[in-house]
């Protein structure tokens, strides 16, 4: 289990700043 959690630790980060990044830009051009 650790190591699936260590695997996935560095997935989910990685997935989840273009995501905010996207979502920020998705914002800015809707204002």
């Amino acid at each position: 289990m650790v190591g699936c959690g260590e695997s996935q630790s560095p997935e989910p980060p990685t997935a989840k700043a273009p995501a905010i990044s996207i979502h920020d830009a998705a914002e800015d051009v809707n204002a």
